[in-house]
């Protein structure tokens, strides 16, 4: 077992995320790898009894999430996977409540050099509990297996309201204060329109419907941040 620090500082800024399918035509039903850049891999397996990954590199996010496979292959398959013989080398694996059991008791019987991450509310044993539901968890899953990229999940972009000369003067003349500049922001529209900058002026409307917050994958990011904290405190 990994020792790790109780804090992991830092925020997680951009990271330059190189898309790589693992062969061309692939289907999002087939194995899918992705360089994460610094040296850390993402393999996605749903099959492992149909599926055959990648080589093993040496610092791996393996997402077994909902994955199946109870033959004696899927076994040795996901050894292959799990192996980090090379220097550096380190497993994050990814699980959920419909992880195989096989696979989840594999995982345990794997030495040293390998940490487990799992949503905290899915009441899980495993090494790194993070703080989301489940039902987040399984829609950030269900989002990489419809084949959305991984940067959307991990970073989502940020919208700007749009706030131009004649929201400026409409403002003025209804007593509102005028922005330094257009707020930026991804939570919900609680009152007013784009138009007024989010403020509600008299006579306006009832508020419009908050809008949804943007899916972030707390699991996939978490397992990058550990292998970005490692990596600082030299222990890869």
């Amino acid at each position: 077992m990994i020792l790790l620090p109780v804090s992991l500082s830092g925020t997680f800024h951009r990271l330059a995320i190189v898309l790589t399918l693992w062969t061309a035509g692939a289907t999002f039903a087939e194995t899918r790898t992705f360089e994460l850049g610094d040296g850390l891999d993402y393999v996605r397996v749903r099959n492992l009894d149909t599926e055959t990954p990648v080589a093993a590199r040496a610092a791996m996010i393996v997402d077994l999430r909902g994955s199946s496979g109870t033959s004696p292959q899927a076994a040795k398959r996901l050894a292959v996977l799990l192996d980090v013989a090379s220097p550096g080398a380190i497993r994050l694996v990814l699980v959920d409540g419909a992880t195989a059991a096989n696979l989840v008791s594999l995982l345990k019987s794997t030495p040293s050099r390998l940490l487990t991450l799992g949503a905290a509310a899915s009441g899980l044993a495993v090494d790194i509990a993070v703080a989301t539901t489940v039902e987040s968890d399984i829609k950030a899953r269900e989002a990489i297996d419809a084949g959305t990229p991984l940067p959307d999940l991990l970073e989502p972009k940020r919208e700007k309201r749009r706030y131009d000369e004649a929201a400026m003067v409409r403002d003025h003349a209804n007593g509102l204060p005028v922005p330094e500049s257009p707020p930026e922001t991804d939570l919900p529209n609680t009152g007013g329109d784009a138009e007024t900058g989010g403020k509600a002026v008299s006579g306006s409307s009832a508020p419009k419907e908050a809008k949804a917050k943007p899916l972030v994958d707390q699991v996939l990011q978490r397992a990058i941040h550990i292998h970005q904290a490692l990596r600082a405190l030299k222990r890869l």
